[in-house]
């Protein structure tokens, strides 16, 4: 995999002919990411997007994370449906503090 999708860049060449939009690096320097798309009035929308990609901030996950996300989602979709914020929050971190016991 790492050899196929990080390090081939004729593979990423290849695959935004189709659509196939990556924002792996080192491909936003090949020139079909640079080309004019006629669909975004003639803008270089590809390479933009790559250019945005490097701005974008990665993060370090605990081992808890997909944990708290699905709590944190379920708290949000019941205050949307007319919950309680603060009993939602609080319930919230008990659930996590029990998980993460």
């Amino acid at each position: 995999m790492a050899s196929t999708f990080a390090g081939s860049q004729k593979l990423y060449e290849t695959i935004i002919s189709c659509g196939a939009l990556a924002t792996y690096l080192p491909a936003g320097e090949l020139d079909v990411y640079k080309e004019p798309q006629v669909f975004y009035g003639n803008d270089a929308v590809f390479a933009k997007i790559v250019e945005y990609a490097k701005q974008t901030p990665s993060i370090n996950t605990g081992i808890y994370y997909y944990e708290a996300r699905d709590v944190v989602a379920e708290a949000l979709r019941r205050v949307i449906a007319g919950a309680d914020i603060n009993g939602e929050l609080q319930a919230a971190q008990q659930t996590l503090e029990s998980i993460m016991k």
